[in-house]
This record gives C-alpha cells, structure tokens and sequence, in this order.
C-alpha cells in the first residue's frame, strides 16, 4: 500500500502545473529553435540552385570567351575583329557605301473625305443615342 501511495505521490508531483511549465517552456524554445533551422535549410538549398545555375551560365560564357580569344590569336581573326569594330578596310581595297532611297513624307494630317466621313459618324452616332 506503501508503494501504491509513493506512486500516486510521486505521479501528483510530475503532473503538477509548476512541472509542467518547467517542462513546456524548453520544449517551446527548442520547436521555435527547429523550425528557425529548417527555415534556413530551406532558404539556402533554394540559393544553393540559384548558384548552379549561375555556375552553369558562367562556365557557358568561360567557353564562349575562350573561343573569341582563339579566334582572335589567328591573322584572320584579328582582322575580321578589327573590320567589324573600326569599319576599315585594308589598303587597295573599294569601299561601296550604300544608300537607300527615303520614302516621302506622308502627312498624318486627315484628308477633307477622312474628317467628312468622321463628322458624319459623329453626327450619325448623336442620332442613336436620342
């Protein structure tokens, strides 16, 4: 009978409210300390992919540069690179500078027909609405 009452005190002592807030209050801060943690786990594997693919674009332009700079190692590259920057040609050579004809001027001014036919709807349009 002993024991059965040491048991039931004993259950009376960790069930008690005091106990109780002793142990929810830790347990509060370490939910609030997880869910801080899996915030961040998440916002960093989202920026994670965001680098790849930074990576994965810069490599791109690394080799698309390294292929200019071959190009530009060899005689004929120098002076395509040089044609299409500075619009030279080499000594010897005729330059033929094309000019397109201009389309004359239109006027954006209505005609008589244009703004007789507009006045026409207008009044037209009065017409319905009376």
């Amino acid at each position: 009978m002993k024991e059965l009452a040491k048991k039931q005190r004993l259950r009376k002592i960790l069930y008690s409210v005091p106990i109780l807030l002793v142990l929810i209050v830790p347990t509060f801060f370490l939910a609030k300390g997880a869910l801080g943690i899996l915030r961040k786990e998440r916002e960093n594997s989202r920026k994670v992919e965001e680098l790849k693919l930074l990576t994965g674009e810069l490599n791109e332009r690394q080799d698309s540069l390294r292929n200019s700079i071959a190009g530009l190692q060899t005689e004929e590259g120098i002076e395509s690179e040089i044609r299409s920057r500075f619009n030279v040609a080499k000594s010897g050579e005729l330059v033929a500078i094309i000019i397109e004809n201009e389309l004359p001027a239109t006027s954006t001014e209505p005609t008589g027909f244009e703004r007789l036919r507009k006045s026409l709807e207008f009044i037209k349009n009065l017409w319905w609405w009376n």
